[in-house]
Formats: C-alpha cells, structure tokens, sequence
C-alpha cells in the first residue's frame, strides 16, 4: 500500500466529504447510519471515523476508539 499516497488523498477528500455524504443519506441511505450506530454496545472500534459523522448517533455508554488514516481527521 502506498500509504503517503491514500493519506494525500482522503486529507483532501475530508474537506467535502460530509456534503458529499450527506447527499448521499438522503437519496439512498436515510437513516441507515443513526440505525446501525444506535445499535453499538460496550466496546467499539470505528475504523475510518473520518470527519465523525456517525459519532452523535452513537449511545451512551458506548466506550468507542476511532482511527483514520487522514491526518485532517476531524476529532
């Protein structure tokens, strides 16, 4: 893997990524991510976390580690 290469790339993808995305919640996905978050207990590793645009629908109690290959990671 090429990885100076994919960091590049998803440290520029990060700056439209969530407009992106959430174009793309509303016509295909709907409420498929607070769904899927909503469901996470104990321990959880999101890998890709990104900008963070599932961490509200996470509940409480949920002890969550992120990881994302971008340095512009968001949180």
């Amino acid at each position: 893997m090429d990885r100076p290469r994919w960091q590049e790339y998803w440290n520029r993808k990060s700056e439209t990524y969530d407009r992106e995305m959430g174009a793309l919640d509303r016509r295909v996905f709907g409420d498929s991510r607070r769904w899927a978050c909503s469901r996470a207990t104990g321990e959880v590793l999101e890998v890709a976390v990104g900008t963070g645009l599932n961490l509200p629908h996470y509940p409480a109690g949920v002890t969550l580690t992120g990881l994302d290959l971008s340095d512009r990671c968001s949180i």
